[in-house]
């Protein structure tokens, strides 16, 4: 099979790490039709330019060069909510800051949901701001991550992760079914903990559009009681993004340091559908009762809300409480008879057998071949029953696998045995599974970017091609390492 061509779209040039490449396109674009307008292709743009120390190119782009409002307005959003997932703080104040003095004249004209929306993520900000005041690096443990290159093992922006315990609040608040926010019966303000940005920055997790809410008042007035701990959890069918974003809003469930853990059940909200096998994974990692109930589209007043900072925002940290949920939940499961024998040092996790998903392989089983020839079981995830899962976690010394939902399997791991990871990357940086190898105290990681991402055809799923030899070799280097 002839190896594909290297992706040749500025988003694949830039989140995968070939700024030469990356760098040719935007000055032609930037030569031929001038500044972007669309706000993605502007944030683009900006986070090539910082990458790459142009740091008065990013900020002209962003529209911040000047003392003029940003014309884009959604532009400045994708900039304010970059800036609270990352951790810069001041940046995001800075823009609010700057935006305020002329927002009222230059956006109020057209429509208040810009306001709305700007004002729901200052509201975001100002909260994280509160609950982790002093200097960011001081106050978060980072562990290294590298990558391989041509050879060369090269450690890239580290994963963080917060050490520090997020305080849960109960509110009383009330539920807009239209934007899918809650807001404070009293004060009828926001409730920012439950607004976590998305993983383009281009709005919320969960489909919260804090601009069309309704007015709370009102909402109170049509909305079912609900008394009793209450949770809100918007929910997702991706398996990678229950453990990441969705768990986010989980993690008061498995934690013992709060007045949480009486026998009193928690109702589980649910924003959407959750397949059964992902509830049951949140009733064993539950440190008490769970009871599941789905909003059937209509407001809702909880008397008892249980409010915390989500646990996991997207390429900026992940909470220590994160990883506790799925521990507990694979430690119940095995403590309940369900565990099985592994004895497999060197285990890879592959894709060869999924038959749809966001992406197939295509020289998968050529590369699990070789594999088996260095000592590799080849493992095929979806196949194992929890209990075989957790066993081959717990088993293995050197875990390999394409960079994908699979390898978030790590979080069911319970043994304290040493572990290095190999991702087969398809971009970089890595963050999702940076930030959960480092919750979970994993210091040997690595990242090869070593596959291509293949378009399918008729809009079909895009395939991985593996470059069989280069894994080959650097895996190598990698197990005589360790």
């Amino acid at each position: 099979m002839p190896q594909p061509a290297r992706a040749t779209s500025l988003e694949s040039l830039v989140h995968g790490g070939f700024f030469r490449d990356a760098g040719e396109l935007i000055d032609q674009e930037l030569r031929s039709n001038g500044p972007p307008e669309d706000g993605y292709r502007k944030l683009l743009f900006s986070i090539f330019f910082r990458q790459v120390a142009r740091l008065d190119e990013a900020k002209e782009i962003l529209g911040l060069a000047d003392t003029g409002v940003t014309a884009d307005v959604n532009g400045v959003f994708n900039y304010v909510q970059a800036s609270l997932c990352q951790g810069r703080y001041t940046d995001a104040l800075g823009m609010i800051e700057r935006l305020e003095a002329g927002l009222e004249q230059d956006l109020r004209q057209t429509s208040d949901g810009p306001l709305a929306h700007l004002n729901a993520v200052r509201g975001s900000l100002e909260n994280l701001t509160a609950a982790r005041s002093g200097p960011l690096p001081s106050r978060f443990g980072r562990q290294p991550c590298y990558r391989i290159n041509n050879g060369d093992r090269q450690e890239i922006s580290p994963s963080i992760v917060s050490d520090e315990a997020h305080p849960i609040q109960v509110r009383e608040a009330v539920f807009c079914p239209h934007s899918h926010t809650w807001s404070d019966s009293q004060t009828h303000a926001l409730v920012p903990q439950l607004l976590q940005p998305n993983h383009d920055f281009s709005g919320f997790f969960g489909a919260a559009r804090p601009a069309i809410r309704a007015k709370p008042e009102h909402l109170q007035q049509q909305a079912s009681t609900i008394t009793g701990p209450t949770l809100y959890v918007p929910a997702t069918l991706h398996f990678g993004h229950f453990l990441t974003q969705c768990a986010g809003f989980l993690h008061p469930l498995a934690r013992t340091d709060t007045e949480l853990t009486s026998d009193q059940p928690i109702t589980c909200l649910l924003d959407g559908c959750l397949p059964e096998g992902f509830k049951r994974l949140i009733e064993w990692g539950a440190t008490r009762p769970v009871v599941f109930r789905e909003l059937s589209g209509q407001p809702v007043h909880a008397t008892e809300l249980i409010v915390s900072d989500s646990s996991w925002i997207e390429w900026h940290y992940c909470n220590r409480f994160h990883a506790q949920l799925f521990a507990r939940a694979a430690a119940v499961h095995l403590h309940n008879g369900n565990r099985t024998h592994s004895s497999s040092r060197r285990v890879y996790f592959s894709r060869s057998r999924l038959t749809s998903g966001l992406r197939l392989s295509m020289n998968e089983t050529d590369l699990e071949r070789r594999l088996e020839a260095m000592g590799f079981t080849i493992i095929h995830p979806q196949d194992l029953d929890f209990g075989s899962l957790v066993s081959v976690l717990d088993s293995a010394d050197v875990l390999a696998g394409p960079m994908g939902s699979a390898m978030h399997n790590l979080l069911f791991r319970t043994s304290p045995r040493p572990l290095t990871t190999i991702n087969l990357a398809h971009f970089l940086p890595p963050y999702n599974f940076a930030m959960i190898e480092s919750a979970l105290g994993i210091e040997n990681n690595y990242y090869l970017r070593a596959c291509e991402e293949v378009r399918g055809a008729d809009n079909g799923p895009n395939y991985l091609y593996f470059d069989i030899p280069r894994i080959c070799e650097s895996i190598e280097a990698i197990v005589a390492a360790h």
